[in-house]
């Protein structure tokens, strides 16, 4: 594995995170779209900053970052590489599953089905400039995630694929830990509809 590679990519892709869901959070503080610091209720419901929220805090700074380096450097090492076509439907595939996520998140908050606010999705139901941040970092990711399949099942290091795994499993632990602690209810609408059946 290309050490340096995985490591510019991880360092980028923290990057993109930290600081750069912070300083669009105090961009939007700053605008009045969400409120200050501290405070833990906005517009009758729970607020979380992105920090609060463990999914973005640790799985998107840290799991994610590391996924993105270890994809990145294993589909480098990979023979044959994938033509230009297989790149672009995952491309596609990335931006599919982003727009089914956002205009799933959405209705959720327009049906009132989501018991909280945060810093990217704030009443009533309107993305804040966070918000539309985080739906492009979430096609990156998205991206990265399918990528991650076909990774899987190549010829590259099975200490890569093993290491794939491991962060993605920890990756969805932050994701069920938020569920539990915070109430994802919009996820429960994302795959189920509006009637959670």
């Amino acid at each position: 594995m290309d050490w340096s590679l995985f490591l510019s990519v991880t360092i980028a892709s923290a990057l993109l995170v930290f600081p750069g869901f912070e300083i669009l959070q105090s961009l939007a503080i700053k605008r009045g779209d969400i409120p200050p610091r501290g405070i833990s209720e906005w517009q009758g419901k729970a607020f979380y900053h992105w920090d609060k929220i463990t999914t973005q805090r640790y799985g998107d700074l840290v799991f994610f970052s590391i996924l993105n380096g270890l994809v990145v450097a294993a589909l480098v090492q990979m023979e044959p590489p994938f033509a230009i076509t297989t790149y672009l439907a995952f491309i596609a595939l990335g931006a599919v599953i982003t727009i089914w996520w956002t205009r799933s998140l959405l209705q959720a908050a327009a049906e009132g089905d989501l018991n909280r606010w945060d810093s990217g999705l704030t009443a009533p139901g309107k993305l804040t400039l966070l918000g539309k941040y985080h739906v492009l970092y979430f096609w990156l990711e998205a991206t990265i995630m399918s990528l991650s399949i076909p990774v899987l099942f190549s010829d590259v290091a099975y200490g890569i694929k093993i290491s794939i795994i491991v962060v993605l499993f920890c990756y969805a632990l932050t994701v069920v830990r938020d569920v539990k602690r915070i109430d994802l209810n919009g996820l429960r609408h994302m795959l189920y509809g509006s009637n959670g059946n």
